[in-house]
């Protein structure tokens, strides 16, 4: 059984790295920390593309989170994850375990929303994730024309 939730995420991910995660190559994205919580599976995931892209470029569904020692994420996860392995170890550096989001349903948006628009709404681009106000979700869906 398949468990949806409402729930709206944005993740600030390298500019590199969220342009693999559009184009299908990078399917599972590593955090230090995330919440590891049933309530985040199934919830949708806000692509934000940092510095220089600073723009909103695409969505994915979160299908599950797994919080693991450093050696079996990199085991499980290390592929899916495309990040060569020395730059997996300086990410995770100083600690024991991290976070595989594993996503699908990926899509580029057909169109960006940039982080003035975001600016606007009080509602800045995070460092690493966030999760999305209903003010902020519904300038999303009205730019980027997405039905509720």
């Amino acid at each position: 059984m398949s468990m949806t939730t409402n729930l709206q995420v944005l993740l600030s991910i390298r500019p590199e790295h969220a342009d693999n995660i559009i184009e299908g190559v990078k399917t599972v994205e590593f955090r230090r920390r995330f919440p590891a919580d049933a309530r985040v599976r199934g919830a949708t995931m806000w692509i934000y593309s940092t510095a220089p892209v600073k723009q909103v470029i695409g969505l994915a569904t979160v299908v599950s989170v797994e919080r693991l020692v450093l050696p079996e994420l990199w085991s499980y996860y290390g592929s899916a994850g495309a990040v060569d392995r020395c730059v997996f170890d300086e990410y995770f550096a100083g600690v024991s375990e991290g976070f595989a989001i594993l996503l699908g349903e990926i899509r580029r948006l057909p169109a960006t929303v940039g982080s003035d628009d975001l600016k606007a709404l009080d509602f800045a681009a995070p460092q690493s994730y966030r999760f999305v106000t209903e003010p902020v979700l519904d300038m999303l869906r009205e730019r980027l024309e997405i039905p509720a």
